[in-house]
């Protein structure tokens, strides 16, 4: 019941995803920031190798696709279904170049993508901001205004996945 519930608190939360900032509810890398462990000891991966490219949930159906050789369903009663969102990481995991791919998030009306290094994020009614993660990774320098045509772009690319993904984000 209401009355039970526990919880850390924001001042934890906040400091249990130290240097990345917010956490859990947002989309700033405190909220999405998560290591994934892999291991499958004869799928020829990396052995203790960190990959440090960037990937989201949507790849991992993509992936474990590619490593049991699968083929996506393209329908299903009849029905034909969209294409799967995301990339297989299977050739980062195993030393390869990883896909290049545009990231996109939504949560509760926090927004964000990433290109590359640069991640356009925005808290809900709040404006656009924008940081390149080679330099910034806890986004501590909003280059939003120095780079407008760059917010632009991004956020153009955002609102086309968004128009894709659901009527009201």
């Amino acid at each position: 019941t209401a009355d039970t519930y526990t919880s850390y608190g924001q001042g934890w939360a906040h400091l249990s995803n130290t240097p990345f900032r917010l956490y859990k509810r947002w989309v700033h890398e405190g909220g999405i920031a998560t290591p994934l462990v892999v291991s499958w000891p004869n799928g020829g991966l990396a052995a203790g190798d960190i990959v440090h490219a960037p990937h989201q949930l949507t790849d991992v159906t993509p992936t474990l696709l590619a490593a049991t050789g699968v083929p996506a369903l393209t329908e299903r009663a009849g029905h034909a279904l969209p294409p799967h969102p995301g990339v297989s990481m299977l050739d980062a995991l195993r030393g390869g170049d990883a896909v290049d791919h545009d990231l996109f998030w939504e949560h509760i009306g926090n927004c964000a993508m990433r290109r590359g290094d640069l991640k356009l994020v925005r808290e809900e009614g709040q404006d656009w901001e924008l940081y390149d993660l080679a330099v910034d990774r806890s986004e501590q320098h909003d280059l939003a205004a120095e780079r407008p045509e760059v917010v632009a772009e991004l956020t153009a690319a955002w609102q086309v996945w968004a128009d894709g993904v659901g009527p009201d984000l």
